[in-house]
């Protein structure tokens, strides 16, 4: 199964994890409320991880795969 979601840096380096495209404001992002759907996910990750998305070129889509194991 795979899901598209959205990481973003904010301007202070810490990164996240959207799960739709999320809003920028001016030194960081919010999840994109949906009504009807969902409030919006935002959770941080390690911010080591991804150091190719910066606060300049933020978000970035990405596909996780979900396998059995």
């Amino acid at each position: 199964m795979e899901t598209e979601y959205y990481i973003a840096r904010d301007y202070y380096g810490s990164l996240y994890l959207l799960d739709n495209v999320p809003i920028r404001h001016k030194y960081g992002f919010t999840p994109h409320y949906i009504p009807g759907i969902n409030n919006g996910i935002m959770l941080p990750i390690d911010k080591e991880k991804f150091p190719e998305v910066t606060w300049e070129n933020s978000p970035k889509r990405i596909k996780i795969e979900l396998v059995d194991m």
